[in-house]
């Protein structure tokens, strides 16, 4: 096995979708971070995964990995106030393993598979970092003011998914450039952009969805059964 980890992220307050910990909220039986995680030990190939939460989470989360613990090192990290706070916590607690690689991934995404995992590994191996994206099919505006202000080229957009694939070494120097400048980031490809560094992309998947209101899980089963 390489020495490559995944950083589940899982500290998120939940408050779009009403205050309950979504991470926790079960898919045919089985809690969303247990759909998150799965598909990582499924590949066989991480050392680690490391899960950023509060700490009053730690073991309820624990309980709802089951069986998955006996498969893999599942170490926990504490979350931050926010999303780019909760995964510099995450890369500094696996420093001393010294990972080559680090994927990370959202835990509120249940329905990644081991395909994207592993093309994201690929990509980060060859060119040093790599995302799953794919086109966006609305078209996008720019409102100020509840008017319409500006309009984008659809063409040239793409929606970003996770996991987000690093070299390790190389994040860790961006997330400290990035708490130094004390702007606030979107996403881990931003923050590595202070890198000056390209990142491959990979094809992602429309099912890769991110829970994050009420009526998402609800949708997403209903299209499934319309399939």
């Amino acid at each position: 096995m390489q020495n490559y980890i995944a950083l589940i992220t899982a500290a998120g307050e939940s408050r779009r979708i009403g205050g309950t910990k979504k991470e926790l909220i079960k898919i045919d039986e089985k809690a969303i971070i247990y759909h998150a995680v799965l598909p990582f030990v499924k590949t066989g190939l991480f050392k680690t995964i490391f899960i950023t939460c509060q700490q009053e989470f730690e073991n309820e989360f624990r309980n709802c990995l089951g069986e998955i613990s006996n498969y893999n090192v599942i170490e926990f990290a504490p979350g931050g106030k926010t999303r780019q706070e909760s995964v510099f916590s995450g890369l500094k607690a696996m420093k001393h393993l010294n990972p080559e690689i680090v994927l990370i991934h959202d835990g509120a995404r249940p329905f990644i598979t081991e395909d994207i995992i592993k093309n994201v590994i690929s990509g980060t191996l060859e060119y040093g970092a790599c995302a799953p994206l794919i086109p966006v099919v609305d078209s996008i505006k720019i409102v100020e003011n509840n008017f319409i202000t500006g309009h984008t080229h659809r063409q040239s957009l793409m929606a970003i998914q996770t996991p987000q694939g690093f070299k390790f070494s190389d994040i860790l120097e961006c997330h400290i450039k990035a708490k130094d400048s004390k702007r606030p980031f979107t996403d881990d490809t931003e923050i590595y952009s202070l890198s000056g560094k390209n990142i491959h992309i990979v094809e992602g998947s429309r099912e890769n969805i991110k829970i994050t209101y009420p009526d998402d899980i609800k949708n997403f089963i209903k299209g499934r059964e319309h399939e």
